[in-house]
């Protein structure tokens, strides 16, 4: 996996790029189609270039292969975890009433593997594995648009919404299937509670 950003003393833009399974090259958690390719040169012209490499070497098979070193980075692993914060409980109650939703409509047939990431201060991450093969966070399938809201409160929990994208892209990568029972094993952070 590799992360770019325009330079030094700049936080934003920022392209994470990683290799799913099928060998789909997944941009910022999503598979990197040319609609995709195409929002994020607009979204983050300083970053055009590298998004543009990054497309040309699927074309070609070659994944992350020769990705230039300006400004790229492999992602270190995780460091030791932060203690575990207060679980915030009316965010947590509200994260579960709105999957319960998805239980009556038959999207998800229980949250028992249910992934929950709380935040430092207050919220919560409620992901769940959907019987369509889609995945579930705070009741609402994670598109890019659910994403980037989910980003910005709280925003301490940006990077886990990161890695649940990524996690959704690899899904999609097969062909749907029960996932209810998914994300039971997913996650060895130790600030995340699973199964709940």
């Amino acid at each position: 996996m590799h992360a770019a950003s325009p330079g030094p003393g700049r936080r934003r833009p920022r392209l994470s790029v990683a290799v799913g399974k099928s060998g789909q090259v997944l941009a910022n958690g999503e598979r990197l189609t040319p609609s995709v390719a195409e929002r994020l040169r607009t979204e983050m012209p300083l970053l055009a270039g590298m998004v543009a490499f990054y497309e040309n070497n699927q074309l070609a098979g070659r994944g992350l292969d020769g990705a230039p070193e300006d400004g790229v980075m492999p992602l270190l692993p995780p460091s030791a975890p932060d203690p575990m914060p207060p679980l915030d409980e009316k965010a947590l109650a509200d994260a579960q009433a709105a999957t319960a939703v998805l239980v009556r409509q038959g999207k998800v047939s229980e949250p028992a593997g249910a992934m929950v990431i709380p935040a430092q201060r207050d919220g919560v991450l409620f992901a769940v594995g959907g019987r369509d093969g889609e995945l579930y966070v705070n009741g609402r399938a994670l598109t890019q648009q659910w994403a980037d809201a989910l980003r910005s409160e709280p925003p301490d929990l940006a990077s886990d919404v990161t890695r649940l994208q990524a996690m959704r892209a690899e899904w999609l990568d097969a062909p749907p299937e029960d996932r209810t029972l998914a994300l039971a094993a997913g996650c060895t952070d130790p600030n995340c509670l699973t199964p709940h």
